[in-house]
This record gives C-alpha cells, structure tokens and sequence, in this order.
C-alpha cells in the first residue's frame, strides 16, 4: 500500500463504477440482473461499513448469479470480479487478488466502447496490488496508463490526479528514477497547492515526501524550505484540534473524487 490516500482513491473510484448493466439487459434475463445488482450493491455497502468477510461473501454471490453468462457476455463479472479483487488486497491476499484484477481488466479491454474510467479503475487496483507485493516494474507500466486515462476524464489539475501522481512518484523512487520521481512529486503538490486549503495535512504530507527525496537529489535548500512549510502545516493542525472539542467517530467514510 503506498498512503493512506490510496484507500479513500480505490473506493471512491469504484462506488462511482459504471456496471455496464443496462447494456447487457438483452442477454442476461431481468431477474439475474436484478439478483446480480442487489449481491454487488451490498457486497459494496459491507465494504464501505468495514466488514470485509461480508463484502467478500456477497461479491462472491454477484459472480455466482451471472457465471453462467459468463461466455456471452462477461462484463458483469468483470465488475464484480475487480470488486472482489479489491476486498482481497484489503485483506492481503494479494496471490488471490491478483488474477481476478487481471481477468477483468483483460475483458474490459476487449469490450467495444467501454468507459475509459472503468479501464482506469482497474489499471489502477491490479497496480496496487503488484506495488504491495512491491512488483514495482509490473506496476509502473500500468500507473502510467492510468495516469494517462486520467488526465483525459479529467484535466490535468483534477485533485485525484494527484494521487496517482504520488504512487508514481514513490514507485519511480523505489526503482531508482530519482529526477522523475521528482518531476512527479512536484506536479502533485501543485495540484494539492491548487485544490486544497493551504493548511491541509494532506500538502503537509506531500511535502515531506518530496523533501526526503530532493535531500537524495542533494537539493538542500528546496527541501529545508517544504520541510519548514510542513512544520508550520502540522503545528497550526495541532492547535485547531486542541480547541475543538473531538467530533463522533463517523460510523461510516464514504470518500468522494
């Protein structure tokens, strides 16, 4: 796992998935799409709440529902298959998480016309499971992809992109492109800078990042002046949460792009 950010990205990515179901209404009969939509929904309303067995168990329901239309029209697996991928990276069962991410993403590129976000969404989870088996050089290929897919769908200053920035950024890092890592840390700051409040933990953190690796780079200067910004960043943080008084834990997080 590459930050705390790669969770919040990966769930809001797949809440917002398009199912591709109204397509496939004249092969699949109503019921099973039905039945398949209900097991899915709340494989992912299990998921959000935190219970990962659940969540396994009902997307495991969704692919047993439409395996028999696998053959004429595996899309619906495919969603639901990248969807239990992603409980079982949750779980660290990367070797199981592995092959579903890879089915599906091989499926969905051989659909005609299919949404490029979609593509994007499971570029991105299989390369998150190959950075926690820290497979670098198979996940880099596909970050970049996505990266690319990204920046169509959504602009080149879209605050999601930013995260995707960072996992590249600690990717080509971890595989010694120090000067591109670097290129990519700072575009991802100055989307954070751009989309976030200056006092935001979240440009505190991609600060510090950027500052280890131009310490490495033997940019002392660049790095003292972001290590000082983070300081300040995280100090006025402190103060604000000593005079507020501590909210509920929510009972849920669900995070949004």
């Amino acid at each position: 796992m590459v930050h705390a950010g790669v969770l919040r990205l990966l769930l809001a990515l797949f809440v917002m998935a398009p199912a591709d179901s109204a397509s496939t209404a004249a092969r699949e009969p109503i019921d099973v799409l039905r039945n398949w939509l209900f097991q899915n929904d709340m494989g992912w309303l299990a998921l959000m709440n935190g219970d990962l067995t659940l969540a396994e168990a009902r997307f495991k329901a969704a692919i047993k529902v439409v395996r028999p239309y696998e053959k004429s029209d595996p899309r619906l697996m495919a969603r639901s298959y990248c969807d239990l991928a992603l409980v079982l990276y949750q779980q660290a069962r990367y070797d199981q998480a592995e092959p579903l991410a890879k089915w599906a993403l091989q499926v969905r590129e051989r659909v005609p016309g299919i949404s490029p976000d979609t593509i994007y969404q499971n570029l991105y989870v299989l390369a998150q499971i190959h950075c926690a088996q820290r497979r670098f050089n198979d996940a880099e290929p596909l970050l970049r992809r996505a990266l690319a897919v990204q920046e169509k769908l959504a602009g080149s200053e879209n605050p999601a992109l930013g995260t995707t920035l960072e996992d590249l950024a600690w990717i080509t890092t971890e595989t010694g492109q120090l000067t591109e890592a670097a290129s990519f840390y700072q575009r991802a700051l100055a989307i954070r800078n751009k989309t976030l409040p200056p006092s935001s933990i979240e440009i505190a953190e991609t600060s510090e990042r950027y500052a280890a690796l131009l310490r490495r780079l033997d940019r002392l200067t660049e790095a003292q002046w972001l290590e000082a910004r983070a300081r300040a960043i995280r100090s006025e943080a402190a103060k604000t949460s000593q005079a507020k008084p501590s909210p509920l834990p929510p009972r849920s997080r669900v995070p949004m792009l």
